[in-house]
């Protein structure tokens, strides 16, 4: 469960895990079935759009208004025994965040925090420009070209 970022009980007891017979060659899966992400514009996300948006505000605004994720719907077919973990892992990939270590309070946070959200540390590395994590090998920002003197304290 590491992959999708999830809790084990999320799934709880359900899980199967395909045995595979002379109909599916031995593979444990016969047929196709799709999972979908469906996004229904409205005017709240139109207003959103046209201003200056974060990603996250769209898809918290999206989800709380009743979309699923391809991960969110992908889980309920594993639940339901209609797929599996492994194959959910296959088509979506693993769930990857770009995380780091506070170096105050050692908890991981995003990367892009520049502030621990823990224990309120700033986190030492980040670009002044663009407020992007750096690594202290680099010598210019990854992600605006800057050259490593801009980095943060």
């Amino acid at each position: 469960m590491d992959l999708l970022r999830i809790p084990l009980e999320t799934l709880g007891d359900s899980v199967v895990k395909g045995r595979g017979c002379e109909k599916c060659n031995n593979t444990g899966y016969l047929g196709r079935t799709g999972i979908f992400e469906i996004f229904v514009m409205n005017d709240d996300f139109r207003q959103i759009i046209s201003s200056n948006y974060k990603e996250s505000e769209l898809m918290n605004l999206a989800t709380s208004s009743g979309m699923r994720t391809l991960l969110e719907e992908g889980l309920m077919k594993v639940k339901t025994g209609i797929t599996t973990i492994e194959e959910l892992i296959r088509v979506i990939g693993p769930q990857i965040r770009y995380e780091r270590k506070c170096d105050n309070c050692n908890l991981l946070i995003d990367a892009k925090f520049l502030f621990c959200p823990f224990c309120g540390a700033y986190m030492k590395g980040i670009c002044k420009k663009c407020s992007l994590p750096l690594d202290d090998e680099w010598s210019v920002c990854p992600s605006c070209g800057t050259n490593k003197v801009t980095k943060g304290n």
